[in-house]
Order: C-alpha cells, then structure tokens, then sequence
C-alpha cells in the first residue's frame, strides 16, 4: 500500500513474495532458499518473513528519498544487503538476478529489467516468472522440430566430418567451449555469450578457408595429371 501511494505496481509484485500467495511469490521464495542451501545456509520461517519485511522497508526507503522511483542497481543492491547481513546469502538469491546478469551493460540491464516489471504488472499469462508454463505447447513443438531437423541432418552431417576429419577437432572444440560456459554458469559466473559466438565464428571461418583451400589444391593436382 505504502509503494502504491507512490503510484508503484511493483508493491503488488513484492507483496505476493512476502505473502507467498501467487505462483511467482511461490518461486520466488522457493529459488531463495535453494540457493541459501547451495550457500549452507538454513532459512526459517521467521527469517524468511524478517527477510521479506526489510525487503519491503528498504524499498520503500529508496523511493522515498528518488521521489517514488528506483532504479535496477538500487533494487539489485538493497536485496544484497538484506539477504547477506540477515541471512548470509548472496545476491544469487534474487531470482531475477541470474537473468539480468546475461546483459553486460547497466543500460542493458535496467531496461530487461523495466520489461521484466511491465509485462508481470500488465498481468500477461499472471507473471513473466510462468510465461514459459503457460506456452507449454510452443516449447513441445519446438523440441519435435529440433529432433526432426536433427534425424534429418544426421547422416550429411556425419558424412561431411567423415570426409574432412579436421572438422572432428573442430566440433570437440566447441563442444568443450560450451560445456565450459555452462559450468560456469553452474557456479554463478557469467560468460558473455558474444564470446563464445565470436570465437566459434572465427573457428569455423579459419576451418572454411582450410577446407576451400585443400579442396582447389586436390583440383590443381588432378588438373596437372
């Protein structure tokens, strides 16, 4: 009520974590005590209640002192605070933090995060946090298409790496890449999939140039016999 005398829908969104009475405030919650377990922390009920008011009274701290704005880094750090000096967890515990850590530029950030907000308070599907489940039907289509394209691509692909073998070093490569970038993220640290994108492009150019090249090299020789 206090968030809204500013005008701010985001109090109705703070307020169905602290109540627990929406599936996102259920999500919310769940996704912070995992993670406070990952951390060997254990949260009761009542920190988890100290947790959600403080939540509530430091934002409604820092709206009072922006004229009933706040802006992402100022909510990113208000939740860090309380969640390490009441409950020694990190700020991994914010469950949209994982999320708005994938854009490398505050601008970035702030804006995926207004999004973040509008499309939870237009009520699209009830909350950005069950958009996926509510899409249930897109998400199995695309996994059928995938595994189509897959069992279609298979034996060209395989033929193709048969008859360049470099090409195996190649994809091992970017297997090990990948794999390495999920790790990471495993353990709460972010790659920049631009990166990744880069270097993969870049290998796969240099790989390219070998193959064009042994290939007019075989038609040079052949032409020459």
């Amino acid at each position: 009520e206090a968030l809204a005398s500013f005008g701010v829908g985001y109090g109705s969104l703070a307020l169905d974590v602290v109540q627990n009475s929406s599936s996102a405030g259920a999500l919310a919650n769940s996704y912070f005590l995992r993670i406070a377990g990952e951390e060997g922390q254990s949260i009761s009920g009542d920190t988890l209640a100290r947790i959600s008011l403080e939540l509530m009274q430091a934002d409604y701290l820092v709206r009072s002192t922006n004229n009933g704005n706040a802006s992402f880094d100022q909510i990113q750090l208000y939740h860090e605070q309380v969640f390490q000096s009441i409950a020694g967890v990190s700020i991994y515990g914010w469950t949209p933090d994982y999320y708005l850590r994938s854009f490398s530029e505050p601008a970035a950030q702030q804006s995926a995060w207004d999004q973040m907000i509008s499309k939870s308070l237009a009520g699209q599907n009830g909350s950005v946090y069950t958009d996926i489940a509510n899409h249930l039907e897109v998400m199995v289509a695309a996994v059928v298409i995938a595994i189509l394209v897959m069992m279609a691509a298979a034996q060209p692909i395989a033929d193709f790496v048969e008859a360049h073998p470099s090409t195996k070093m190649l994809a091992l490569a970017f297997l090990v890449m990948v794999g390495m970038a999920l790790v990471a993220d495993g353990f709460h640290v972010h790659v920049e999939r631009g990166f990744i994108y880069a270097a993969m492009v870049f290998a796969g150019a240099v790989e390219g140039l070998n193959l064009w090249r042994a290939k007019r090299r075989a038609r040079l020789r052949t032409a020459q016999a």
